[in-house]
């Protein structure tokens, strides 16, 4: 629909005085209806014979409505003959519209046919790089990759989504992508990032040490909580890439130093080939899958 509608718009910059209409099948449907009904065919037939573009919306709206593909088809070879320009569009390729007459399907097909498919990776986030910036609320690269990655079809769904954030962050509500999980499920689409959010870490490791959530943001230091809280520091900073900061922040407000602290000291047992911590990571690990 947009692009058709740029494609009418150019048209009529290039040349101001051109005819150009843009309508959908079921404008057209109902001008018809009016028409007969009014008596009035040949008002309708000036409409739609004497224009330079006709650009026309949801053709596979056509579908069992015979005296309505009747007029379209005239309408059509009017326009053709006249070497005129006709732009269709529809949901569907003509070949796979129900009860459209063959006349017209073959008419159709023998134009340029553009099949356009669903926006890719780098598109989705050029998009939401771009709605975002309109609404003055700024995504990590994680969270942006987290919408683009969940919302593959609906556009409009992402931009609802965006809008939501930028609400949530007017009123003071910090953006992460828990939030934004939420809000992806609300729209019934399923989360599909490739990163792990810090909610999944911090779920799976209190399962796995039984400790509470509670204990890990606290305040307490002794061994029993220490060593899960810097396994989730270091999970958290090499699975779902987050940065030092924002792991202080979900770990009670922690300092970044504190956090980079706890990290190192997995790290060195993971390059120091330390079985039990390798063993305690890849099992956490499996359970994140």
């Amino acid at each position: 629909t947009h692009i058709i509608q740029a494609i009418g718009n150019a048209m009529k910059a290039k040349n101001p005085y051109a005819n150009v209409l843009y309508i959908t099948t079921e404008e057209f449907t109902n001008d018809l209806i009016t028409a007969i009904s009014k008596k009035t065919t040949e008002n309708f037939h000036n409409k739609y014979r004497n224009l330079d573009c006709l650009i026309i919306d949801d053709i596979q709206q056509l579908k069992g409505k015979e005296r309505t593909q009747e007029e379209f088809f005239n309408t059509f070879n009017a326009l053709e003959q006249s070497h005129k320009q006709i732009i269709i569009a529809s949901d569907r390729s003509p070949q796979e519209i129900e009860t459209l007459q063959d006349r017209i399907t073959s008419r159709m097909s023998k134009g340029f046919l553009g099949d356009i498919q669903e926006p890719d990776l780098e598109t989705r986030l050029a998009i939401l790089k771009a709605k975002a910036e309109e609404r003055n609320l700024e995504l990590n690269n994680e969270c942006m990759n987290l919408i683009a990655q969940s919302i593959t079809s609906n556009i409009r769904i992402m931009e609802s989504i965006c809008n939501k954030l930028a609400l949530l962050n007017e009123m003071g509500e910090k953006i992460t992508q828990d939030v934004i999980s939420k809000e992806i499920n609300k729209f019934g689409e399923k989360v599909k990032s490739d990163q792990i959010t810090f909610a999944n870490i911090m779920e799976v490791v209190t399962d796995y040490f039984g400790v509470t959530e509670e204990d890990l943001i606290g305040k307490k230091r002794n061994a029993e909580i220490n060593k899960p809280r810097q396994i989730i520091m270091y999970l958290a900073k090499t699975v779902s890439n987050l940065t030092f900061k924002e792991i202080g922040n979900e770990l009670g407000g922690r300092d970044h130093s504190t956090v980079m602290n706890g990290y190192d000291k997995i790290d060195k047992l993971v390059k120091a080939q330390d079985k039990m911590i390798l063993s305690t990571i890849e099992n956490i690990k499996s359970n994140l899958k």
